[in-house]
């Protein structure tokens, strides 16, 4: 059976790397760059994670980050409510502004987040809001109503300035005082005492986003698919639309065993950050040999009909089996990147 088959891994070739235009790279990468010399290419408009995961899933509208991923990490996840991601972080004061460094970072403990959260849940009692811990870097707000609330995503603001970045809205106000009185709350708190002790970044604050409230009508249901991750929010998203969802297989090998009847398959890896350059290059072979070539081969025998790659560029490649017959398509590529 022919399938369509979607790769994404986002941010592979967003930073340049030296040597990638190389001669003797090309022959390294040789499937790459057949690959993307032969396919059409089609602009990505997207700016986030959650906005790139949901179009190339071909749905209609951006999945809430805050609901798919509560819908995983919650037992008692219900759709009928607005829900906030409120992700404890590290701020660092860099001149006028405020420097976020993520969750990921923190190595925070359960232990840990349930001291936080307790005290943060006591503290707003009054305020009618509360934190759930879905995993000690993943915390969760429920509210009743939905919320005039515009927030930016977590992944835009990791290392960067939060000048203008704080929530916006109607009640954008609330939530920045929110934040301001955690900051105070957090800096005394028995947890950040013990941590700076040991000299780790103190969980001093929190970063509010991914709003929202999931929205059948908004959705493209896609019984026919299925998405192959690690990520919790593309668990959501399969979830959601009705689509089968297994852990990414470590190879293309692996990948036939699972490959069942489902129409069309979604491949993605987790997103990359390269500051090692051979880390880098040790990737890139990884993924020529053990997916990008044999799907090469899958194309060529009609086991797959489109192939679709988003190596996180401003454009995504599609190739088709009859695109493999554009013999004037020679050049290299890579040097383009």
């Amino acid at each position: 059976m022919s399938q369509a088959v979607s790769l994404w891994f986002p941010q592979l070739l967003t930073q340049p790397h030296l040597g990638l235009a190389d001669a003797n790279w090309h022959k390294q990468f040789a499937a790459l760059g057949s690959l993307l010399a032969k396919s059409d290419a089609y602009p990505l408009k997207t700016h986030n994670y959650y906005q790139r995961a949901s179009h190339l899933f071909h749905q209609p509208q951006t999945l809430a980050a805050a609901p798919a991923t509560a819908a995983v990490e919650l037992t008692d996840f219900d759709e009928n409510v607005f829900w906030l991601r409120v992700d404890p972080v590290h701020l660092v004061a860099d001149r006028d502004t405020l420097v976020l460094f993520p969750p990921q970072d923190l190595a925070i403990t359960a232990e840990e987040a349930k001291g936080l959260v307790t005290s943060f849940n006591q503290h707003f009692a009054q305020d009618g809001v509360q934190l759930e811990i879905g995993t000690p870097t993943s915390w969760f707000m429920r509210i009743k109503q939905p919320v005039d609330i515009q927030a930016t995503a977590l992944d835009l603001v990791a290392y960067q300035s939060l000048q203008n970045r704080f929530p916006q809205g109607h009640a954008g106000a609330y939530w920045r005082k929110l934040m301001n009185e955690t900051q105070m709350l957090f800096y005394t708190h028995p947890v950040n005492i013990a941590r700076r002790e040991r000299g780790l970044m103190e969980v001093n604050s929190v970063w509010i986003w991914g709003e929202g409230q999931v929205k059948p009508a908004n959705l493209q249901m896609r019984p026919q698919a299925k998405i192959f991750a690690e990520q919790s929010y593309l668990k959501g998203l399969a979830h959601f639309t009705q689509s089968a969802y297994e852990a990414l297989p470590i190879n293309h090998q692996a990948w036939c065993t699972q490959r069942t009847t489902a129409e069309a398959h979604f491949i993605a890896f987790n997103p990359a950050n390269f500051d090692d350059g051979e880390l880098f290059m040790q990737t890139l072979q990884m993924l020529e040999t053990q997916w990008l070539s044999p799907l090469l081969a899958d194309v060529k025998a009609g086991r797959i009909h489109s192939l679709f790659i988003d190596l996180g560029l401003e454009q995504g490649y599609l190739l088709e089996p009859s695109h493999l017959k554009r013999f004037w398509r020679w050049r290299n590529p890579l040097k383009s990147l």
